[in-house]
Order: structure tokens, then C-alpha cells, then sequence
């Protein structure tokens, strides 16, 4: 599932996949899909073509938790305020504190700091990592720091960490408008 696609998908939607994700991940794999991609790796007989079936396979085997994640950061609170789900029931299931502060619960949009500035929520080593190997397409680490979360130095040394344990690659340079092009990653 793509940013795009959380895009679309109503308030209760997207709080319903965030808590099913939080209970089952698996739950939100789409089997029609597997079996699909399945018989793409099967019926491909250029290696090419082979290859990157193989890699839609692996990658629809896990759900994207950052587009799930962000659909529920977008909705929650509004979808919570017009049912009147107050933050400690989702604590209740589980949603951690982080993903609380994103979704903006708590004293006056929680989220923000003094200067009004929205604060990037803390991110365990592992759920970067995690977030980071669902991402599709070349990445930057400012792309990893402002879609999924984690200051440049944290996205920077989970990224290196990645690399070294040969689930991401390099994949080039991504020009900006100023200052030197920067570093592109994709999944290995």
C-alpha cells in the first residue's frame, strides 16, 4: 500500500488497519495478491523479469507499516474527537506513545513543540529498520526522516547499519535544488 493509497481510505479505515497492524501484521497481507505474484515468479523465464517478480513478491508479503502508520497519524485524532474515543483507549490497544504524539493526542496537539514546530516521533532501532525495508523506490535520508520518522543522524546510522547487513543498497544520487546531490538507498 502507497502513501497514495492511505490517501483515499476513510478516518475509521485507516485507525482500523493501525490496530489490526498493531495485533496481527500478517492480517493485512493481501493472499489474492501473493497468489498473483506467485505465478508471475513461476510463468517468468528471463532471470530479468524473474528478479523483480520475485521482488514484488517479498515485498507484498509484508503490509507497509510507514503508509499504515501515516494513514492512522493523519485520521486518528479527528476520527477519535467526532466518536468520542478518548487517547487512553488507544493506549489500551496498544498504540504506542510516539505514534500518539503523531497523530497530534494530548495537550493542545501534542506533536508540536514551544515553537510550534511539528517534533519527528522517537523511533525504536528496530521499528526504523523495519519501516525502512518496506519503503518502495529509491530513498534519501531525508525521505526516511520525514516520512517514517528519526532525526538524520539516527535515519543516517540505521541506514548504514542496513548496508552493512546487505538489505539495502546505494542506488546513486537524487539532485536537489541546492547544495550537493544527496545519497540515494534502495532495498537490496
Amino acid at each position: 500500500m502507497t502513501n497514495n493509497a492511505t490517501d483515499a481510505v476513510a478516518p475509521e479505515t485507516a485507525v482500523r488497519m493501525y490496530l489490526t497492524y498493531l495485533q496481527d501484521p500478517e492480517s493485512l497481507v493481501d493472499n489474492d495478491e501473493l497468489a498473483s505474484l506467485e505465478k508471475e515468479v513461476a510463468a517468468a523465464h528471463d532471470p530479468i523479469e524473474r528478479l523483480i517478480a520475485m521482488a514484488a513478491l517479498h515485498r507484498a508479503r509484508q503490509a507497509d507499516p510507514s503508509a499504515i502508520i501515516d494513514g492512522f497519524t493523519r485520521n486518528a485524532r479527528a476520527w477519535a474527537e467526532a466518536e468520542g474515543v478518548p487517547e487512553s483507549a488507544f493506549r489500551e490497544m496498544g498504540v504506542p506513545d510516539d505514534v500518539l504524539r503523531a497523530a497530534r493526542f494530548g495537550k493542545g496537539g501534542a506533536g508540536r513543540g514551544k515553537s510550534g514546530a511539528t517534533r519527528r516521533p522517537k523511533m525504536g532501532a528496530a521499528q526504523l529498520k523495519e519501516a525502512i525495508v518496506a519503503l518502495d523506490g529509491p530513498f534519501t535520508i531525508r525521505d526516511v526522516s520525514e516520512r517514517i520518522g528519526g532525526s538524520p543522524i539516527t535515519v543516517k546510522a540505521t541506514l548504514a547499519a542496513l548496508e552493512r547487513e546487505g538489505k539495502i543498497r546505494t542506488a546513486g544520487e537524487k539532485a536537489g535544488s541546492r547544495g550537493r546531490a544527496a545519497k540515494t538507498w534502495t532495498i537490496a
